[in-house]
């Protein structure tokens, strides 16, 4: 099986389990899970490539400092920086301070794109 496969296959796992979970313990659940209903305009601004990478890289490596994470990424802290504000706005990453420093991670394990039907 490729890794793609793997990880899809962990990802539907990992979802099934919430699903479960929230059913016998609704409370318990919610904050492992972020659902976002957006429309297009907003997807489009929100959800990009760049940020994408930044949720990937954090799924794959854990919690960061902001500065590791842009040097990981071979981008400006600065643009980093804009772009983790924005995924916190939505409770997709929390931000920490940590002395001089800023330490980001993903908020849940499950990220939900709810994509409407376009209204008529």
């Amino acid at each position: 099986m490729t890794e793609t496969k793997t990880r899809t296959r962990a990802d539907l796992d990992l979802f099934g389990e919430l699903v479960l979970s929230a059913f016998r313990d609704p409370e318990g659940t919610l904050d492992r899970l972020t659902v976002l209903s957006l429309d297009d305009e907003e997807q489009d601004r929100l959800i990009t490539p760049k940020r994408l990478e930044l949720i990937r890289t954090l799924r794959d490596r854990g919690e960061l400092t902001i500065s590791a994470l842009a040097a990981k990424l071979g981008r400006r802290l600065d643009t980093v920086s804009r772009d983790l504000y924005a995924l916190a706005k939505h409770d997709i990453v929390e931000l920490k301070r940590e002395g001089r420093s800023k330490r980001v991670r993903l908020a849940t394990d499950l990220i939900l794109l709810y994509l409407a039907a376009p209204r008529e």
